[in-house]
């Protein structure tokens, strides 16, 4: 049980994000109305900057999709402009490519009778909610019932997808992919995700059994998805679980992007109590709020700097900001073990996991990095606990980061030199 400390409380401590013009036309643009006039009293947005923050926040797809070129010209000039065209054409040739896999993976299962949930990308897609090329997507996620999971990854085997690399997740049992197709990772459970507060997380036998998934005829075989109100909390609890492992692909604001579409009609405090039923004793209730009134806020064009201070969609906001843009500040989450993890059920172990974590190397780590030697693997372990000492120290400077924190676009111009 949640103590009421935790039922209030936001476990990050952001810097305060200064909302520059150019961060704002990207904010409106990627999540605001499509017809939203953008005030001159605010400033104009640098181009320059206004392009490099889409691509920086990796909504650059997403606004190419949701303004038409003529206005894309006219507030970033032709070249720009058509980058963002690029970008959208890209993510439509991965999402393809998706569903393809998805497609093929449904119709292995299928001749075994093998049920299968579609999670995340696939599940928003056949939602109705996903404009295509406005989400980048390369790999496909699955919930394959455990007394099944073995059968499934022989048949895929078979087809020609082969395992490629431990995940270093409790949630993975293994990976997959091949040359024709997308990644495919089969999951046994959803982290941070659980039936009326029960300590186990729900597993794909389990939702299958609760009758909160929805069958699918887009898909062969026996394909299923998850209702709305539990594709909200999953989303909520993949963003918040989940640290920017590059620029251009945060999870924070995909999971803003993924609430606003799945939710566009429903109240964001029912949203909120919806989410956070399924949430419980995982993540607080003003955690679950923030991301739904910044959702709300965001999707009705609402200017950032009239968000009351302090509100829970005002820190969201300048956590997904500074996580992206203040490299110290992402460096610091490394050792946020301070704070409850919704993923792990004990917290002691939750805290040994994270000091592990940042101490060691993951296995995958050398094969991220562009080897897979031997050698790969001993530089690593003699950097990693080097690289913590400072990544410790950057978390205890953070904790006095005061609110006069620099300016963004001086962030921008300090990392492009």
């Amino acid at each position: 049980m949640m103590s009421s400390q935790q039922t209030t409380s936001f476990r990050f401590k952001p810097p305060r994000v200064a909302i520059t013009p150019e961060i704002r036309w990207v904010l409106v643009r990627g999540f605001g109305p499509t017809g939203a006039v953008l005030s001159g009293n605010q400033g104009q947005p640098d181009p320059n900057l206004a392009f490099y923050y889409a691509f920086r926040l990796g909504l650059a797809p997403r606004i190419a999709t949701r303004i038409p070129a003529k206005q894309q010209q006219s507030e970033l000039g032709v070249e720009f402009a058509r980058q963002l065209e690029i970008s959208r054409l890209a993510a439509v040739s991965l999402e393809r490519c998706v569903e393809d896999t998805a497609r093929a993976v449904a119709e292995i299962a299928a001749e075994r009778a093998i049920p299968l949930v579609f999670t995340n990308h696939i599940a928003l897609q056949l939602f109705g909610g996903l404009v295509e090329g406005s989400r980048v997507c390369e790999d496909i996620d699955v919930l394959v019932p455990v007394t099944r999971v073995k059968e499934l990854h022989e048949m895929l085997q078979v087809h020609g997808l082969s395992w490629y690399c431990p995940s270093g997740s409790l949630s993975h049992f293994a990976d997959f992919e091949c040359d024709a197709r997308a990644a495919v990772e089969s999951r046994v459970h959803i982290p941070a995700f659980g039936f009326d507060r029960d300590r186990a997380f729900a597993t794909a036998d389990a939702l299958l059994a609760s009758g909160l998934v929805v069958r699918t005829d887009a898909l062969p075989g026996n394909a299923w998805i998850p209702e709305v109100a539990i594709s909200l909390a999953h989303v909520i609890a993949h963003g918040f679980t989940r640290r920017c492992d590059r620029p251009g692909c945060s999870p924070l604001v995909r999971m803003i992007s993924d609430v606003i579409d799945l939710s566009a009609t429903q109240d964001s405090e029912i949203q909120a109590f919806l989410c956070h039923g399924r949430l419980a004793d995982r993540m607080s209730l003003f955690e679950v709020r923030a991301v739904c009134l910044l959702a709300q806020a965001l999707r009705e064009g609402r200017d950032p700097e009239d968000l009351p201070r302090g509100s829970p969609s005002l820190l969201l906001l300048d956590h997904m900001l500074a996580s992206i843009l203040y490299p110290d500040y992402e460096q610091s989450q490394r050792f946020d073990f301070v704070g409850p993890d919704p993923t792990v059920r004990s917290r002691l172990r939750a805290r040994l996991d994270r000091v592990l974590r940042a101490l060691l190397p993951n296995q995958a780590q050398p094969i991220y990095r562009g080897s897979g030697s031997q050698l790969a693997w001993v530089a690593l372990r003699l950097h990693c606990p080097v690289d913590a000492f400072f990544c410790l120290h950057q978390s205890h400077c953070q904790c006095r980061f005061s609110s006069s924190a620099t300016s963004t676009a001086s962030a921008v111009h300090a990392d492009q030199e």
